[in-house]
């Protein structure tokens, strides 16, 4: 898990904090396996947290996301996942082409 650039979880407990992380944990881990195959699907990993946590943790899963896809060599794209996940949309993310992932 990113070290919180996005402040999102500021105002979530630990518990909330280190529940987002075992799943993060959790998906890093797939997105290594995967190896050159697809990569996990977000979707399969959001529902793992509660309503008041889903926003920040879909903000790192996003960010881990855009992270192997572009060691994959894969298009990175901010409103691919906007279109995904609509509740992103208040969120500022950009690609930065230089390094082929998503910034905050």
């Amino acid at each position: 898990m990113s070290d919180n650039p996005s402040g999102l979880h500021d105002a979530l407990p630990p518990e909330a904090v280190d529940r987002i992380r075992a799943v993060c944990d959790r998906f890093k881990a797939a997105c290594q396996a995967a190896d050159a195959g697809p990569l996990p699907r977000l979707e399969d990993y959001q529902d793992a947290a509660s309503e008041a946590e889903r926003l920040a943790l879909l903000r790192e899963l996003v960010l881990l996301d855009a992270y192997y896809r572009a060691r994959c060599g894969k298009r990175v794209r901010a409103e691919d996942y906007r279109a995904r996940f609509p509740g992103l949309n208040p969120i500022p993310l950009n690609v930065d082409a230089s390094r082929g992932h998503l910034v905050t």
